[in-house]
């Protein structure tokens, strides 16, 4: 398996983030929180591949975390961690952004959404009616994960916040199901288990619960849903830096379990994204970083159409 890269020349920074999402137009779209705080993001582009250039979303100059998702309509809507500068001990909070229109301009200036004092990580969703969702693990809360969702496709959000639970979680992910159901993937900062919570027709799992199968103690967690159903996840590993991915596995009429993480390479991984493109074909987002931390590189691989990972793009 090959990696590819998307750019290069990155200052180091172990707050950076990265995140991916398809536009209307059937386009992956990858955003990174860089080191001077701002948010930058590149969208694939016919026959070329990737656009040659970084495009900005106004009004952030401290961002360490980044999520995206895609309205109903087609419009990206951005999340990020940032300083909430209307509280005296600028604490954190999370701020959103949005497109005017599908592949329009974003918005002057972002939008507060509370989760302060201290979000740590976050991850979006849409609901398979159209609504967004999103997710923040707090550590001011003991590591549980709080959640907020637009009370209709394109419109508004539930006033607050609203506890989904659980405790020393560092690090979360979610993604839609082929069902539409929405999966959540968590950290546990202690022992670098991944453990998963999700949607039924019930509402959510009445608790989270580890991932089956030996522990490969991760730090980060990445996760998309397959053409063909499953889900699959992916995770930075604690010891080796390397990124390393596991999957569902069918059993008669639905996925019954996992299997094993295996390796996909690159070495010295700090973060890592994950999305579907159009066709369904996975697409894997990292950064990674040179010996000495002196700056990281933002890498890609994909699936060829027979399932096969692309040696280029």
């Amino acid at each position: 398996m090959a990696w590819q890269s998307l750019d290069t020349g990155l200052i180091a920074d172990n707050q950076y983030s990265i995140a991916s999402a398809l536009d209307a137009s059937g386009m992956l779209n990858v955003f990174v929180a860089a080191t001077d705080g701002g948010i930058r993001y590149r969208s694939q582009a016919p026959v070329i591949g990737w656009e040659n250039r970084w495009n900005g979303v106004p009004d952030r100059s401290n961002s360490t975390n980044v999520a995206v998702t895609t309205n109903a309509d087609g419009r990206l809507e951005l999340f990020t961690i940032d300083y909430d500068f209307s509280t005296p001990a600028l604490s954190r909070a999370v701020f959103g952004n949005w497109e005017a229109a599908p592949r329009g301009a974003w918005q002057p200036t972002m939008t507060a959404f509370g989760g302060g004092p201290a979000p740590s990580s976050l991850a979006a969703s849409a609901n398979a009616d159209g609504r967004l969702e999103i997710f923040l693990v707090n550590e001011a809360g003991g590591g549980a994960v709080g959640h907020r969702w637009q009370t209709a496709p394109n419109n508004g959000w539930v006033p607050d916040w609203y506890s989904l639970g659980g405790s020393g979680f560092v690090h979360i992910a979610a993604c839609r199901g082929p069902k539409g159901a929405i999966h959540l993937f968590a950290v546990k900062g202690a022992d670098g288990s991944v453990h998963h919570r999700h949607q039924g027709p019930q509402g959510w799992s009445p608790a989270w619960t580890q991932l089956p199968g030996a522990v490969l103690p991760v730090t980060r967690v990445a996760a998309a849903a397959g053409i063909d159903g499953r889900l699959r996840v992916f995770g930075i590993g604690a010891a080796d830096e390397t990124v390393h991915s596991r999957i569902q596995s069918f059993g008669p009429t639905a996925p019954n379990g996992w299997t094993a993480w295996g390796s996909m390479g690159l070495g010295y991984a700090v973060e890592v994204a994950a999305g579907r493109n159009a066709d369904g074909r996975w697409e894997v987002f990292a950064l990674t970083r040179d010996q000495a931390y002196l700056y990281v590189a933002l890498v890609h691989t994909w699936q060829q159409p027979n399932g096969s990972w692309s040696l280029r793009k």
